[in-house]
């Protein structure tokens, strides 16, 4: 059992706040997971500056969706102001212990000593070029003296369009890093799956306190989740399934409609159905249900609403471009072969 696949089953992906939510919570030493401040820590030491600094002397606070406006870039705490903002996906504050109360401690007026930043994308097509920029200056103004703020951009891997952004990224060089989820390059190991993985050796080797096996079940799930980019294999199990049952997966008898349709030529819903329930049933001698027909219809016509239902995305929608309809608010539905750019189509998918 998978906690994580079975969260995402519905629609195949669990959404970046949902995994930044659990990263945080990893994070904070405060919190029951047993880590106590090993991942913080292995993070905080990518950083040259803060390597062999010793935070145990140091109250910890972790707030996931930290607002900070950037219009003047003072921190948004009225919910009801209209003013832009940007949601820092995890910001990691540290005051130095004191023998003041803890109250008195997290008064905004004693400012914390370090912040650490951290911006999750768990894929391509949520990154923002300016994104990181308006961040730090708005988290920096906020906090104008006497704290040290750093920054971790966190991608699921290694991509030029990650790197790009973090190149761009305007920032004091030191007090930055680009982290991964995984890397595929074993010679690399600034990744969050590796740093994981080199926790639960050291409590395999008894060099750090017991974990409960609660928790090492909670992060091998978590492990298997990141290997599986963050996906439930929804879309895999469908296609073995289907693979089983038709010969092949039902979107591949799309796929043979689409490449024999003529360019600017009409074809009604109704016949596209039919013409794939006889090239299945020839196939397989099983006549499909008629609702996986309408489901695999929404997810392959471009400008359909509906298609944002079925896990269509920015990675996978290219392979599911296939027909447009020219009136889309008409109930008798007329569509025509896609060709890839066209500018007077929009192509919808999730982001």
């Amino acid at each position: 059992m998978n906690i994580f696949k079975i969260l995402s089953s519905n629609d195949g992906t669990l959404k970046e706040p949902n995994v930044s939510s659990f990263l945080a919570y990893l994070l904070d030493p405060n919190e029951d997971h047993g880590l106590g401040d090993s991942l913080l820590k292995s993070i905080l030491s990518d950083f040259e500056s803060l390597k062999d600094k010793d935070f145990s002397d140091y109250d910890v606070e972790v707030n996931p969706e930290y607002k900070v406006d950037i219009d003047d870039a003072v921190l948004k705490t009225d919910k009801e102001s209209n003013k832009k903002h940007r949601d820092i996906d995890i910001v990691i504050l540290f005051w130095k212990k004191e023998k003041k109360s803890k109250t008195e401690q997290k008064n905004k007026l004693n400012a914390p000593e370090l912040i650490l930043c951290l911006e999750n994308k768990i894929k391509d097509a949520s990154i923002e070029k300016n994104q990181l920029n308006d961040e730090s200056k708005g988290i920096t103004k906020q906090f104008q003296k006497g704290t040290d703020i750093y920054f971790c951009y966190l991608t699921l891997q290694k991509t030029e369009a990650s790197d790009n952004v973090f190149e761009n990224f305007v920032y004091d060089q030191q007090r930055k890093i680009h982290l991964y989820w995984k890397n595929d390059n074993t010679n690399e190991k600034n990744s969050i799956l590796e740093k994981i993985l080199a926790i639960l050796e050291l409590e395999r080797n008894g060099e750090i306190d017991p974990i409960s096996e609660e928790s090492i079940f909670l992060l091998k799930s978590f492990i298997g989740f990141i290997r599986a980019n963050f996906s439930s294999f929804i879309e895999k199990k469908n296609a073995n399934h289907e693979r089983r049952i038709y010969g092949k997966p039902v979107i591949d008898f799309f796929r043979d409609f689409y490449n024999k349709m003529e360019i600017n030529k009409d074809y009604s819903d109704k016949e596209i159905k039919q013409s794939i329930k006889e090239a299945i049933f020839k196939e397989s001698g099983v006549e499909p249900n008629s609702g996986t027909i309408q489901c695999h219809l929404y997810q392959t016509t471009v400008n359909d609403d509906n298609r944002l239902h079925y896990s269509v995305s920015e990675k996978n929608h290219k392979d599911r471009d296939f027909f447009y309809m020219i009136n889309p608010k008409s109930k008798n539905k007329v569509l025509r072969k896609y060709i890839s750019g066209m500018p007077e189509i929009e192509v919808k998918f999730n982001k």
